[in-house]
């Protein structure tokens, strides 16, 4: 199974982060529109569209006081602000509250909280990157800066002026004439990049019209530490250049956080992590660690993170966090005197393969590891809580992921699988619905097997034929017994009891199990929630528990989730709860990172 990693991998490293921004700033999201000192215009419905008319660059945050991301991004945003007013004169950072204007935020598309947008001549751009000031800083004057920077031949002042702007600039070279199909390709690149890096050309005048030299890209990754790496493929080959930037435009051997995690990502290599606590620590594995991230460049990226400020992305990779006991001579015992260092693999398909903590961890082990893994000898680690111990007979079946395999793969009868995770304010409002229909199924002795599985503690096994990819929370599935055909409730459907059922029948008709006379058709509710002609296929949304009550539990549990903007919740992950566009109401885990 692959649990999006934006969520689990996101969520855990910078959790603790975002928390601690939250706890720290103060209960609106900016400066008050009275507060002379703010450099972030307040726009209203009375001055928005004159301002999309007067300035030619406009950031816009759009954001409601209770948020507690919104608190989190506040001082950042007018740390920004001020900045800029040193640097240019040609962006205005502004913001609007949506609780004040909400169809100026309707009509603008906001569909969560924080939402920035940059409008360029009054065209909107989704700005979805970090949101600490230095990133939206180097975004701004990225966006002063025209998409390609002509620089001339031998003007190495100008070069070094460009190289000042930005932490990662690409350079190429040749002639400016239309012919040059490589200055073209680059001018394509350049627009559709300009977010993310400066682009610079040289413009050679003695040369042919198609005269190209190769790309250079100069990235600098703290103030000592400036890197030139050479591009030698194909010019024209757009894709392949990408690749070659997405690679190289990151540290050999840098911290994780939370300016670069999607930029790991996006470069869709396996990510081996170094925990370490302490500065002593990384000093001493500084040189061995940058030399095999040479070594192993284009094939797996190498970070380090901070294991006492992240013990939960430890714990999600299968790094064991705990001291064991003196009698504790079990497979997790350690051998060491202390739990770090400690280093893990994670592939593309969110795999991890942790380094033995019974080892010593050093350039030895390290590379060994590396190539056990490159040659697929190592056994994943699989996330699971413990086997319950309470009998497990219950109308909702608990799956764990050492037992994904016995109840899910291996079971007899065909299984309807909830995948949530218990911060999930959706997830607890259809968990009532849920163990209605299990206990329907149970009661009729139906043969369907309703399970529940806690995607933020378990994995489905790699490789498990059953297994299936979870993009958002809650996910349910059904999954045909001994074929394991794979089925997904869709996502723009109502979670009732009925619009349930409805899909469970319509399962069972593709695997050709509902016949005139299959069981199911005793999966009906009471007499009494019929239509009027007493036809069975009328299911309505109410059993022993009436519907509205049930509604009335859903209602809450997401006006809780909504209004405890300080919980876990809110301060962690992103809720839809906040959703004001009418999309589907699940969270929506690929997108979790937008409010990091």
């Amino acid at each position: 199974m692959r649990i999006v990693s934006t969520l689990l991998f996101g969520v855990t490293l910078f959790s603790s982060l975002v928390n601690a921004d939250t706890s720290s700033t103060s209960t609106t999201s900016s400066l008050s529109p009275e507060d002379d000192t703010s450099q972030v215009l307040v726009l209203t419905d009375d001055n928005f569209d004159a301002r999309l008319t007067t300035d030619s660059l406009l950031l816009v945050k759009f954001y409601t006081p209770w948020c507690g991301y919104c608190k989190a991004l506040a001082p950042e945003y007018e740390a920004a602000a001020v900045a800029l007013r040193d640097m240019t004169d040609k962006v205005t950072m502004a913001e609007v509250d949506c609780s004040l204007h909400e169809e100026l935020c309707i009509d603008h598309d906001i569909g969560s909280f924080p939402t920035i947008k940059l409008f360029r001549n009054g065209i909107p751009t989704l700005y979805d990157g970090p949101r600490q000031s230095h990133a939206i800083t180097r975004y701004l004057l990225r966006q002063t800066q025209p998409a390609v920077t002509l620089l001339e031949q031998d003007d190495q002042e100008a070069l070094n002026t460009l190289r000042q702007l930005d932490n990662t600039v690409v350079v190429g070279s040749g002639s400016t004439h239309d012919n040059n199909t490589a200055y073209t390709t680059f001018k394509l690149l350049a627009d559709e990049w300009r977010d993310r890096y400066m682009f610079g050309w040289i413009a050679v005048t003695n040369g042919s019209e198609d005269d190209g030299g190769n790309l250079v890209l100069y990235t600098r990754f703290d103030d000592h530490d400036d890197t030139m790496d050479i591009y030698t493929g194909d010019r024209n080959a757009i894709d392949t250049i990408k690749t070659f930037l997405r690679h190289h435009a990151i540290p050999l051997f840098g911290p994780m956080g939370p300016d670069n995690y999607l930029d790991y990502e996006e470069a869709a290599l396996p990510l081996a992590y170094l925990f370490i606590d302490s500065t002593f620590m990384l000093e001493s594995f500084h040189d061995p660690m940058t030399a095999l991230a040479q070594h192993y460049r284009g094939v797996v990226n190498f970070v380090y993170i901070d294991a006492d400020a992240y013990p939960e992305q430890a714990d999600y990779l299968g790094i064991n966090t705990t001291v064991p006991d003196d009698d504790d001579d079990g497979p997790a015992a350690l051998t060491r005197t202390s739990l770090w260092p400690a280093f893990v693999i994670q592939d593309t398909d969110f795999n991890r393969f942790v380094l033995s903590q019974k080892m010593e961890v050093n350039a030895d082990t390290i590379r060994s590891h590396v190539d056990r893994f490159l040659e697929h000898t190592l056994t994943p680690f699989l996330l699971s809580d413990p086997i319950p111990n309470a009998p497990n007979d219950g109308p909702v079946k608990v799956v764990v992921g050492t037992q994904f395999q016995e109840l899910v793969t291996n079971a007899d009868h065909d299984v309807l699988l909830k995948v949530y995770a218990p911060w999930c304010g959706h997830c607890k409002a259809l968990a009532p619905v849920y163990q209605q229909l299990g206990e329907l199924v149970q009661q009729q002795s139906y043969p369907l097997r309703v399970a529940s599985l806690d995607g933020s503690s378990n994995d489905m096994p790699a490789d498990n034929p059953a297994a299936f990819d979870v993009d958002a929370f809650p996910t349910i599935a059904f999954i045909e017994a001994h074929t394991h055909r794979v089925a997904l409730f869709p996502a723009d459907k109502d979670r009732s009891l009925a619009e349930l059922v409805k899909f469970i029948h319509e399962q069972k008709e593709i695997a050709g199990k509902a016949g005139k006379n299959d069981p199911l058709v005793m999966l009906q509710l009471p007499q009494d929630d019929k239509d009027d002609n007493g036809d069975d296929d009328a299911l309505v949304t109410k059993n022993d528990v009436d519907s509205d009550e049930i509604e009335t539990q859903q209602q809450q549990m997401i006006a809780d989730d909504i209004t405890q903007s300080n919980k876990h919740d809110e301060t962690t992950f992103k809720v839809d709860d906040d959703n004001t566009s009418g999309d589907d109401d699940q969270i929506r885990i690929s997108q979790v990172h937008d409010e990091l």
